[in-house]
């Protein structure tokens, strides 16, 4: 990861972060229902394997107020390394728009930090346009960001504070919709330490 990181672009007004609810989160965790064991210096706790996603049933799908009618291309994606690292690449030649989902790997507790890692390529469109990037836990839009179309490539390095605990098992959805033939590569959704986040 140490190339990647050192080189992060920092959300600076190029893609826009909208969680669907920005009030806090009622404080649902239940120590005695969920134990997550801090994460070591140095450690992660994943949360998805790329070599398990699968595309989303229409009635399952959160962003379905956004799916094409006549959609009909399965999942748009696949396992890729990317500069040494497994990715889930989404590319949009084929089809313009995707969700798809797994089951959580490992749980997770309401206020522990997401490390949410994704890039793009070079956006381009014939009529330019909007895309729009998401990651979804269970019911909880964690993460949700529009790219202007055209615009230049762009590192995501972002971190959430989960709302809400996560067990184990808990579907996470990874969505994609866009305009023109552009290329999106999912890289990382794990549990991280806050110590060693360079969150403010």
């Amino acid at each position: 990861m140490g190339m990647l990181r050192a080189s992060a672009v920092v959300l600076a007004g190029l893609l826009t972060a909208c969680p669907d609810d920005p009030s806090p989160a009622a404080d649902t965790h239940d120590p005695d229902a969920l134990a997550c064991a801090p994460v070591a210096d140095g450690e992660t706790r994943p949360l998805v394997d790329h070599a398990l996603w699968q595309a989303v049933a229409p009635a399952d799908d959160p962003w379905i107020a956004l799916r094409p009618a006549d959609l009909d291309c399965g999942a748009a994606g696949k396992l890729e390394d990317f500069a040494g690292h497994p990715a889930f690449e989404v590319n949009t030649q084929g089809c313009s728009y995707t969700t798809v989902v797994q089951p959580a790997l490992a749980a997770a507790c309401q206020g522990e930090l997401l490390f949410v890692w994704l890039w793009n390529y070079a956006l381009t469109a014939p009529d330019g346009g909007t895309a729009i990037i998401g990651v979804q836990i269970g019911s909880d839009r964690v993460w949700q960001g529009e790219r202007t179309i055209p615009s230049s490539s762009l590192l995501v390095y972002d971190h959430v504070v989960l709302p809400h605990d996560v067990p184990a098992g808990t579907p996470v959805y990874f969505h994609v919709n866009n305009h023109g033939n552009n290329q999106y590569e999912l890289l990382d959704l794990s549990i991280v330490n806050p110590a060693h986040a360079n969150v403010p």
